[in-house]
């Protein structure tokens, strides 16, 4: 019996260029001569081609697949897809993301960062959440400002200290403090004013100073 190879003939692979004239599902389709050939994007073409897109084509048999995009428009966006997940990764080396223009991370699930040390390095910062959930051991910050706006704070401390050149706080409503001992020094004056004064003990209430005027 006669070899299969022998009776049907095979077209011979064919490598050229084309021009990009649709993209649809998947699907590229490149004029060749003047022809139109229906192409799949290679798994090495990590561009994702565009109509207008000069691009290298190979041909074997019935399929055909985009190898590399050669030119592209001006003006026109790049696009670097990946199918299924994807890694780049370095052996032995750093990985640069660089652009004039902005980087930008998108996921509609999660970003995720994992490293032994996150330094970020901006002139200015903006974050827009709905949450935030922080867990750490410790937070050092040197800052020369800090302006907040908030409709309620919650906070939970097992030992507060903190050392102020000068303190002011203006409340509206109700200042309320309860504790199991209180101690207010000054080293100068201390006065204490209201339409109402109430001092009340259960014991005993003391007033001492060198000097105590009433009236």
């Amino acid at each position: 019996m006669d070899n299969l190879a022998r009776i049907l003939p095979i077209a011979a692979p064919e490598q050229c260029s084309g021009r990009v004239t649709d993209v649809a599902e998947g699907r590229i389709t490149v004029t060749v001569h003047g022809a139109s050939v229906a192409c799949a994007r290679a798994a090495s073409c990590l561009l994702e081609p565009v109509a207008g897109d000069r691009v290298v084509l190979y041909r074997e048999g019935a399929e055909a697949w985009v190898l590399a995009v050669l030119e592209r428009p001006a003006q026109t966006a790049s696009d670097v897809v990946l199918d299924g997940d994807a890694t780049v990764r370095s052996r032995d080396g750093a990985v640069t993301l660089s652009a004039p223009g902005g980087v930008r991370l998108e996921s509609p699930e999660e970003v995720r960062a994992v490293t032994g040390r996150f330094r970020l390095v901006s002139q200015r910062a903006e974050l827009a959440v709905a949450k935030i959930l922080a867990t750490g051991r410790a937070i050092e910050a040197e800052v020369q400002q800090i302006r907040t706006h908030s409709t309620r704070v919650d906070q939970v401390i097992g030992h507060l200290t903190q050392h102020v050149r000068t303190a002011l706080r203006h409340v509206d409503d109700l200042d309320l403090v309860r504790a199991g001992r209180v101690d207010y020094r000054a080293e100068q004056t201390m006065a204490l004013h209201g339409e109402s004064a109430v001092v009340t003990a259960r014991d005993v209430a003391k007033v001492d100073g060198g000097q105590i005027q009433l009236g």
